[in-house]
């Protein structure tokens, strides 16, 4: 599935448009001679130029907006349009199936009664259909080959007619009219591609006896749930074709009905990208019909992130369902989990997004900006504010011992996470535009936001508990720092590049454009769902701090986790150039005669915008009794230079060198809180 645009090329977006098209056509209308391949190219050209054209008509109103929030409303609109018009994933596409069965299988009863189909069953015809097209295809591809690779005339005219036997002309006749021309090789290549065209209708035609034995369902009634699925030559002939860049009716009617018995799938992925709105659009949402399924869409959600979570964590603690009192009043956190120092609190929303907001609709936009992101973030901060209160009081560790459902000893660091079901435009991945709109509480502090299908991605593609917690952690963090545009997954690309590592870029005042960062996980993805093995990405780093961060997750010394969110933040370039001057440390501490004033570590001092300090420490066996005192004083004069708040010192023994570390510790700047 076209994930976003790809320039001057021809997508998915567009077939649809042209499909579009073509239904306002009736049958007596069309002409029954194929199309060359210059009128081809001129649809082609001409739909890249109506889609731009649309996205860029209504920039120009932009100049006449009153104020910069009346501006920030419209910028918004034209994202939610752009998105609605251009982007067709929610995610990739094995993901994009499993979410959906497991989602709409619990709900088979209710399909069946009302549809005639369970949902599972419909699910499995258009996944069927995907495979049936890309296996014909392919079967195309390989027929035509022995032709187009050919040497001589004579072969090449053999091979095609071998390949295509329905042809009724003879191929010696052929031959002799090529080489009477004195037709060149390529220009008869470029000749039987072309004819070979013909052929393609074949790929995309479906009867209703192969989809009902793909499925096992009766032809009657396979008939009646695609007739629900599917529009007729002529159907469309009354409707504004504008309104197709953004109200498409084959976006939840993907089928072409051609006659009694045959059906054609353009896109059989294009039910996956709509895979929500069509199979909701089925049932018949009465009100008993409605709650199940928004019972369903929030039992399914939260199960989910907790199974996530649990995967994502495995030694962890979770609570789902929490509930808490704050005074007289009694609330309910979706999900909480302990990950060391860390309390993850974790709100997931699973209500639906509406077409009138992906058209644009402020009114209905700014409704789903409050359900999906204002609400849980709310909800999250007030739990954040009832610990950080309760951790500053006297009696704070008992507390919160009182209010958390699990041992809270030695948990002070609070990270929050919302999560949906359905992706709001990628709007909310960042909101730095929303802001000057107004929709937006100014004192809220929020939180990321991420779809179900992202978050999956993001825990997967990260292979250690160390990654996923320092990504979460830095998330929040550039949620408040960054004006960025692009998804989640371009955000997880960046954080595989750099790990967050970009202080002058997350501080800025510029947008950063992140568009095309997702690259290397979409080709891992998309390979691993064609049934490519690949390398999965990995966070760019050294191999000894890697193999330090691997140590840091098996062993669990105290405070681990800041210990590695820690390291975390040091950058590759810095690793790297640590590493080697850590060497020349080595070589100093080991030549040297014993002296308390030798020089035996390094310091990386945090930039202005952070406030951890990291150190390496080497040290002699003979000193061995020492080193903790001596990272005590390392840490204290750590504390003297600038704004530092806490510092990781990992001391390695140069004489058994203990790979990857000997020890490490966790200080602060106030003695009382080490």
């Amino acid at each position: 599935m076209q994930k976003k645009d790809e320039g001057a090329s021809i997508g998915q977006p567009h077939v649809e448009l042209l499909q579009a098209l073509a239904l306002q056509m009736p049958h007596s209308q069309q002409s029954f001679f194929p199309a060359g391949p210059e009128k081809v190219q001129e649809v082609c050209d001409l739909l890249l130029s109506l889609s731009a054209a649309f996205d860029n008509k209504r920039y120009a109103q932009l100049a006449s907006a009153e104020s910069e929030q009346e501006k920030a409303v419209m910028l918004v609109q034209e994202r939610l349009r752009l998105h609605t018009h251009r982007v067709r994933n929610w995610g990739y596409f094995r993901n994009v199936i499993a979410i959906i069965r497991d989602l709409y299988g619990p709900l088979d009863p209710q399909f069946q009664e009302e549809v005639g189909v369970s949902a599972t069953r419909l699910i499995d015809a258009f996944e069927g259909l995907v495979s049936t097209v890309e296996a014909r295809f392919n079967e195309y591809r390989n027929r035509l080959r022995p032709a187009i690779q050919a040497r001589t005339l004579q072969d090449m005219a053999t091979e095609y007619y071998k390949a295509f036997p329905e042809i009724k002309d003879e191929a010696d006749k052929l031959i002799a009219l090529l080489e009477s021309k004195e037709v060149p090789l390529r220009t008869a290549r470029t000749l039987f591609l072309s004819h070979a065209t013909l052929f393609l209708r074949d790929l995309f035609i479906f009867s209703i006896s192969g989809i009902s034995q793909m499925i096992q369902l009766p032809g009657p009634t396979l008939k009646r749930v695609l007739g629900r699925l599917s529009l007729s030559f002529g159907d469309l002939e009354t409707q504004n074709p504008e309104s197709f860049f953004l109200a498409n009716p084959v976006w939840t009617r993907p089928l072409i009905h051609l006659n009694e018995d045959e059906y054609c799938c353009l896109l059989p992925q294009a039910f996956f990208s709509f895979a929500l709105p069509i199979l909701d659009g089925l049932l018949s949402w009465s009100s008993a019909t409605r709650k199940a399924c928004a019972g369903r869409r929030a039992e399914f959600l939260e199960t989910e992130v907790e199974r996530h979570i649990r995967r994502a964590f495995p030694l962890s603690p979770v609570e789902r369902h929490f509930v808490w009192q704050d005074g007289d009043v009694q609330y309910e956190t979706d999900l909480i989990a302990r990950i060391d120092s860390y309390l993850l609190i974790v709100e997931a929303k699973s209500g639906t997004v509406s077409w009138p907001a992906l058209r644009g609709a402020p009114a209905r936009a700014k409704r789903h900006i409050e359900e999906l992101l204002i609400a849980p973030a709310v909800q999250s901060r007030r739990l954040e504010k009832k610990i950080e209160v309760l951790s500053f009081a006297p009696n704070g560790e008992s507390l919160l011992e009182r209010l958390l459902p699990f041992d809270s000893r030695g948990a002070h660091e609070t990270i929050r996470l919302s999560v949906t079901i359905e992706d709001l435009a990628s709007i909310q991945t960042n909101l730095a535009d929303i802001h000057k709109t107004g929709w937006l509480p100014a004192d809220l502090e929020f939180a990321p936001t991420m779809s179900l299908a992202d978050l999956q991605i993001v825990l997967e593609t990260l292979s250690s508990v160390p990654e996923r917690l320092h990504y979460l952690v830095r998330r929040a963090e550039l949620e408040r720092n960054m004006q960025y545009m692009g998804d989640e997954i371009d955000l997880l690309g960046l954080y595989l590049e750099t790990g967050f590592n970009i202080a002058v870029i997350e501080h800025g005042p510029e947008m950063v454009i992140l568009s095309g960062m997702s690259k290397v996980i979409d080709d891992y993805y998309e390979a691993k769902d064609h049934g490519v093995t690949r390398k999965k990405p990995g966070l760019k780093s050294t191999r000894w701090w890697s193999d330090i961060r691997k140590q840091i997750e098996t062993r669990k010394p105290k405070r681990w986790s800041e210990a590695a969110v820690m390291l975390l933040n040091v950058s590759f370039d810095e690793q790297q150039k640590l590493e080697r001057m850590f060497e020349k440390v080595v070589k100093r501490v080991k030549k040297s005669k014993y002296q308390p004033s030798y020089i035996n570590s390094i310091t990386l001092q945090p930039s202005q915008y952070r406030t951890d300090a990291f150190a390496i420490m080497a040290f002699r066996e003979r000193e061995r009794e020492e080193r903790h005192e001596k990272m005590d004083n390392l840490a204290s004069n750590v504390f003297l230079k600038g704004h530092t708040r806490r510092c990781l010192i990992v001391g390695v023994n140069v004489d058994r060198r203990e790979y990857p570390y000997s020890l490490l510790g966790v200080f602060n700047r106030n003695p009382e809180t080490q």
